[in-house]
């Protein structure tokens, strides 16, 4: 009886969640509380990268650091913060977050003869999410 009920438990627990995928790959939908017991734990996969459906996913930190060969394109990149001035026009700061390479602000700078639109952009960044399959 001890194990029909462990057994209908288990069978409970798995219910609506797809845990191994025919060729083994595992699949997790929504938040999975890995040793703990809050639910809004995400799952921490160490050592990447990570397959899902079909997908790698790669984490890469380092200086300007790209896309090691044979993980695809970077997908976003979390760029370092950085304030560009107009010489007495404007400036503009952009933040420390993870953004798209198109991620920008505009100011004025002082040239010969009054001031000039211009975009500021990231030079920099820190970690990079590449994507391939």
């Amino acid at each position: 009886m001890k194990k029909g009920i462990l057994g209908l438990i288990l069978g409970f627990l798995l219910i609506g969640m797809n845990v191994f995928a025919a060729d083994g790959d595992l699949i997790v939908e929504g938040n999975v509380g890995v040793g703990t017991t809050d639910p809004a734990a995400k799952l921490d996969v160490q050592g990447g990268p990570v397959k899902i459906q079909g997908i790698f996913i790669t984490h890469v930190t380092g200086t300007n650091p790209t896309c090691p060969s044979g993980t695809g394109v970077a997908i976003v990149k979390k760029f370092v913060g950085r304030t560009c001035t107009g010489s007495g026009c404007s400036s503009c700061t952009l933040q420390s977050i993870w953004a798209f390479s198109d991620y920008s602000c505009g100011y004025t700078y002082m040239g010969e003869y009054g001031c000039y639109p211009a975009t500021c952009t990231p030079t920099s960044w820190t970690e990079v999410i590449c994507m391939g399959n």
